[in-house]
């Protein structure tokens, strides 16, 4: 994970991260997203209108497609803003 971690910082530092995977990725979650969407159609369907509604909630808020890389560099990324802001509010 450490060699992933420093691929991924050498790579953000020389302009952008490698994607790998990212169509098929893509692929996979449409088709998990559509068994969500017929298991709220299928509880509709029951009556079921209120469990309906936190399954397309929860499809809603499902995280957005990445590979691990780009999952690294989000956390990265993630990781120096909130330095950042540290470093900013201990300096005023």
């Amino acid at each position: 994970m450490a060699a992933r971690v420093r691929e991924v910082q050498r790579e953000l530092a020389e302009g952008g991260v490698h994607i790998e995977g990212t169509p098929k990725l893509g692929q996979t979650r449409a088709t998990v997203v559509r068994g969500w969407s017929a298991i709220g159609d299928i509880l509709r369907v029951d009556g079921l209108h209120q469990l309906a509604d936190e399954v397309a909630r929860f499809v809603g808020q499902m995280e957005p497609v990445r590979s691990s890389r780009q999952w690294v560099e989000h956390d990265l990324i993630e990781w120096a803003r909130q330095a950042r802001f540290r470093d900013n509010r201990l300096t005023r």
